[in-house]
């Protein structure tokens, strides 16, 4: 009998646990800078300049610390998760510009930054080394840096594609098989080959080799590039918006034909990422924002993003700092950060989210109850609610607010309602 108090005592506390955080999701809510995604539990937060964040953010990178970098139109700055620092070198090793379009940091601490003038720097230990003209850096704003498994690093710039090899960059031409003087994107595979997009071929430098290959692939002016968890490149531009190449590698060509594919611009990205979970996020050229794409591996076969693919959308309306977006980038903590011209914003992981359809007040008069089989109901505004799948579901209507509710073993709920009635009514779902 004993033993059989304990367990019913343990059910008991797991389901108050359970009904105090649906009293704090329902209740609470969110709301100021932070806004959660429902249906995903993902929670929205941003940072605009009134609360410090930069203008203008290009890129974004990660430090050992775990401090984020940003490069702004008005310098770099280091973010803690609080305050928004400048980073402003010495007279004599400051940048050669103030406005940053591209960033990566290096695994021995180094961070490489590029201008939208023109030229690099590495920064490391307070130390700046600057590249320009004279160190072998192509002219023309700087789009991408990306290294390869050997450790070989490249940049994508609009005045070409560049290696560097240790003390000086050189720029890639014909020698290489690349033949053209830009670079729009860059994307080191984890095959080891190293993707570019010049503005209107999509080509690859497969490991090991010193010449690139033109895929076949044609692709618009400001191309960009991810990678999903399944080694699947994903192309979006101009021409057919965002699709996966299917096939596509350093030794086979993609089992689509381009051509074939419908002009469409829809979904074109600034940027592309996957983050951890195999979801494809994506800052918006047309109609701004950012998009989440929550199984892109199911419409993977080369057909262009479509409406109904987007999972959820996120603008200025939902909690972003701006329409404008364009870096994205995912931390080691697995939260997904997109930059704007207004602020910084994150997309982290969130246990607790704000359940819309609902809206309940500080005041309201509602009962909860959770059943043996975890079912959640809610009775408030005279409708009683099923929570099914985070949703809440309107199972009857036009009852007085309850006073108490329970569901028991059986399946039955009883409600006490009416303010001052302690009529008790049974219901059977």
């Amino acid at each position: 009998m004993l033993h059989l108090v304990h367990q019913l005592a343990r059910a008991q506390a797991r389901r108050l646990r359970l009904l105090a955080t649906w009293l704090l999701v329902l209740a609470l809510g969110v709301s100021g800078h932070a806004r959660a995604d429902a249906v995903h539990s993902l929670q929205l937060s941003s940072w605009s300049m009134q609360r410090g964040a930069p203008a203008d953010i290009w890129a974004i990178a990660q430090g050992a610390d775990g401090f984020l970098w940003l490069g702004t139109g008005t310098g770099l700055y280091r973010f803690d998760g609080v305050s928004f620092d400048p980073v402003v070198p010495s007279r004599n090793r400051a940048f050669a510009s103030s406005n940053i379009t591209a960033l990566k940091m290096l695994a021995d601490g180094t961070l490489w930054i590029g201008f939208y003038n023109g030229g690099a720097a590495a920064l490391k230990g307070g130390v700046v080394r600057r590249f320009g003209p004279d160190e072998g850096f192509p002219a023309g704003m700087v789009q991408a840096f990306a290294t390869r498994d050997d450790g070989s690093l490249w940049a994508a710039t609009s005045g070409g594609l560049a290696r560097f090899d240790g003390q000086r960059w050189k720029v890639v031409g014909r020698e290489m098989g690349y033949p053209t003087h830009r670079a729009s994107w860059i994307l080191a595979g984890r095959d080891g080959a190293l993707w570019v997009t010049s503005g209107s071929q999509l080509l690859v430098l497969p490991r090991g080799d010193r010449q690139f290959r033109d895929t076949g692939i044609a692709v618009g002016r400001a191309a960009v590039l991810a990678q999903a968890p399944d080694g699947t490149l994903w192309l979006s531009d101009t021409l057919h918006g965002t699709r996966a190449l299917p096939g596509l590698d350093a030794a086979h060509a993609c089992t689509v034909d381009q051509a074939s594919l419908p002009a469409i611009g829809f979904a074109a990205a600034k940027r592309l990422l996957f983050d951890r979970h195999g979801q494809l996020w994506g800052t918006d050229a047309h109609e701004g924002g950012v998009y989440r794409v929550r199984a892109p591996a199911q419409i993977a076969g080369g057909r262009p993003l479509q409406p109904a693919d987007i999972a959820r959308r996120y603008r200025q309306g939902d909690g972003l700092t701006s329409d404008i977006a364009i870096p994205l980038f995912e931390d080691r903590e697995g939260n997904v950060w997109a930059g704007t011209n207004l602020g910084l914003n994150s997309f982290r992981p969130s246990n607790v989210v704000s359940m819309e359809g609902v809206g309940l007040t500080p005041v309201a008069h509602y009962a909860l109850s959770i059943s043996s089989a975890g079912t959640v109901w809610l009775g408030y505004g005279g409708v009683l609610y099923r929570i099914e799948q985070g949703e809440p579901v309107a199972m009857l209507r036009g009852l007085p607010d309850p006073g108490a509710m329970v569901a028991t073993p059986n399946g039955d709920l009883w409600l006490r309602v009416g303010r001052d009635s302690y009529k008790n009514r049974q219901f059977r779902f």
